[in-house]
């Protein structure tokens, strides 16, 4: 192993299946550790709970680790999966098993430590500890926020008794939107944390959840969160928002505080990823607000729209402002209020230079009765192939569906 040089030795990390195999090598020669800490430490994994955030803060303690941090994983699941790890630790302390998951103690130390994360997540300690933190953390420049953060192996035959405990906090704590609320409570910390910590990020997504919105919609009633959102986000290449818009109030704080105020001051973005839950309000006409009428970010490579409704012409200016860059394109669930989806795919066929180009689920108003319809995945496929391999375009209604109406006249 002496004989390796660190180029193979990088090679060879790469191909590790788990941070335990990665800690184990770190363990077969002195030489190998600082190599192998490297890649254990570029990115760590964080959840809202006391117990996390210290870890983190033991790191950025230690300057040989911290150095080496560059991207967060900062995953929310269901509670009781979140503080699994805690409740198990202080069910060995009460010398108490699973077995006994029937008795009332059991029951009072599991809701004890959700009572536990609900303080902490709750807290101004939970943004303070991750300030202090980011502070220690020289070259972090990524987070992620997601849905689902990987279970341990050693939880990953607990369903069972995770289960049994489930239904004792998701009223109390959760209820409907639950989900959405934490995230909307790690989206301020990491800001906050950030904004306070002086940390400027290079990339910043909110994944998971499949293309369900992520952050409730209160966020677009903190017009100060957002400023200080567009500070931390200001050297952003990477963006990735799913936003949850699902009232008409939430519509208006929406345009009162635009969201192109955080994505305009982001002058490198090259990759942006936008969208909306399925329940935004018909005709919010929210395009504007959020890409502007005249913005142009001069490095925009790929974008992706997703559950985005816009007019016809608010679409293609945007894609003529960034015509010369552009060359991947996403739309999914689009809806146009007015125009027609052929025009758009003429324009791009034409104006653009893409590599590549993916459309799903295509929207459009049809006729006076306002109704939505949509094309079919084949439908799709053939605008695809007209705008990248010049295949035939379609009409401005799908085939099928005229037949369908002229049978029905008849």
């Amino acid at each position: 192993m002496e004989k390796l040089s660190p180029e193979l030795v990088r090679e060879i990390i790469c191909h590790f299946d788990s941070k335990a195999d990665l800690a184990n090598f770190r363990l077969v020669q002195r030489s190998l550790a600082q190599l192998s800490t490297e890649f254990l430490f570029r990115t760590v994994p964080l959840k809202p709970t006391k117990l996390s955030v210290s870890r983190l803060v033991a790191i950025a303690q230690r300057p040989d680790l911290a150095r080496h941090v560059k991207n967060l994983i900062y995953g929310i699941e269901e509670p009781n999966y979140m503080i699994w790890e805690e409740f198990n630790a202080q069910l060995r302390l009460a010398n108490t098993s699973h077995s006994e998951s029937a008795d009332s103690r059991a029951h009072e130390i599991f809701n004890a430590a959700i009572n536990g994360w609900y303080d902490f997540q709750t807290s101004p300690d939970h943004t303070q500890m991750l300030a202090t933190a980011f502070a220690g953390l020289p070259r972090l420049s990524a987070i992620q926020m997601v849905h689902g953060a990987p279970m341990a192996r050693e939880r990953q035959y607990t369903y069972r008794e995770i289960d049994y405990y489930e239904f004792e906090m998701r009223d109390k704590f959760h209820g409907e939107h639950g989900l959405e609320r934490d995230y909307l409570r790690g989206f301020t910390a990491l800001i906050d944390a950030a904004y306070k910590g002086g940390t400027r990020l290079t990339s910043f997504k909110m994944t998971g959840m499949n293309t369900e919105e992520i952050v409730h919609e209160a966020v677009f009633a903190d017009a100060e969160l957002l400023a200080r959102a567009a500070v931390v986000l200001k050297g952003c290449r990477v963006m990735e928002l799913h936003l949850g818009i699902d009232s008409q109030e939430a519509v208006e704080n929406a345009k009162s505080t635009p969201l192109l105020n955080v994505l305009a001051p982001a002058e490198q973005l090259e990759e942006l990823c936008l969208g909306f839950g399925n329940t935004v309000p018909a005709d919010a006409f929210l395009f504007p607000h959020i890409f502007g009428e005249e913005q142009v970010w001069p490095a925009l490579r790929k974008v992706e729209l997703w559950t985005v409704e816009m007019h016809e012409h608010e679409l293609i200016s945007f894609l003529e402002r960034h015509k010369e860059t552009l060359r991947t394109v996403l739309i999914s669930s689009g809806l146009l209020f007015t125009g027609c989806w052929n025009n758009v795919m003429r324009f791009m066929k034409e104006h653009l230079k893409l590599e590549s180009l993916e459309v799903w689920d295509l929207f459009y108003k049809h006729g006076e009765s306002g109704d939505y319809r949509s094309y079919s995945h084949a439908e799709a496929q053939m605008m695809v192939k007209y705008v990248r391999g010049g295949g035939k375009c379609l009409p401005d209604q799908p085939a099928a569906e005229e037949e369908e109406e002229e049978a029905a006249s008849v």
